[in-house]
């Protein structure tokens, strides 16, 4: 492929990602600053792992790493798009599970510089595994009170 090419694929998948996010009504300062987070916290996790002297760092890791982070922002995305569709839930819901996922990061990269500086692992919370039980416990409870409400 030329780089003429890249260039224009670049641009239509920014353009899309951008009308995407406008689309469901995602604040887009709130999405921007959750990828530079993103970004940050597998900087500090790369600063952590050295720190801690492991040699593991390999290209396929940070792959793999990356593309969890875009996967993340994806499922965001499209349980925003669920959530338009199903009027579900409003605009204020869908920013505070992109808050929550803001939160998560910030924490975890705040984990990963507090064992670069003592250089001791401290655990961290799996954050998309709290969220998600999270999410699929609101989503029981609103079912439940809907069939409380039906059964009366």
């Amino acid at each position: 492929m030329t780089s003429e090419t890249i260039s224009l694929a670049k641009l239509a998948g920014f353009t899309t990602v951008i009308a995407y996010i406008e689309y469901v009504w995602v604040n887009p300062e709130m999405m921007t600053l959750l990828a530079v987070l993103m970004v940050f916290d597998v900087m500090t996790g790369i600063g952590k792992r050295i720190a801690l002297w492991h040699k593991d760092i390999t290209s396929r890791k940070l792959t793999v790493g990356l593309m969890s982070k875009i996967f993340v922002l994806s499922l965001l995305l499209l349980l925003a798009w669920a959530f338009k569709i199903t009027t579900l839930w409003n605009d204020v819901a869908i920013g505070v599970v992109v808050w929550l996922f803001i939160a998560w990061e910030l924490y975890s990269s705040i984990q990963n510089i507090y064992t670069i500086k003592t250089g001791k692992k401290i655990s961290e919370y799996d954050a998309v595994g709290t969220i998600l039980w999270w999410l699929l416990s609101l989503v029981k409870r609103s079912i439940e009170k809907t069939l409380d409400f039906i059964n009366k």
